[in-house]
């Protein structure tokens, strides 16, 4: 992930969990948090659905390998 510190953890070889140092990256007073990833078969598709039944957007939605 680029010159990011970035820890991934893993369980019977499967990734489970990630973790980095928030540093300069997050805005002073953001205290120490966990973010949850999801797997879908369509992230836009899965962020439409969402909102149409009343959820939040926080942080665009984004592929990742």
């Amino acid at each position: 992930m680029g010159t990011m510190e970035y820890t991934v953890f893993r369980l019977d070889g499967r990734s489970i969990a990630g973790m980095f140092p928030m540093g300069d990256r997050m805005p002073v007073g953001t205290p120490p948090h966990w973010a949850a990833y999801i797997a879908v078969a369509d992230c836009d598709a899965t962020v439409d659905t969402a909102t149409r039944l009343g959820a939040s957007v926080i942080a665009p939605a984004m592929d990742l390998p």
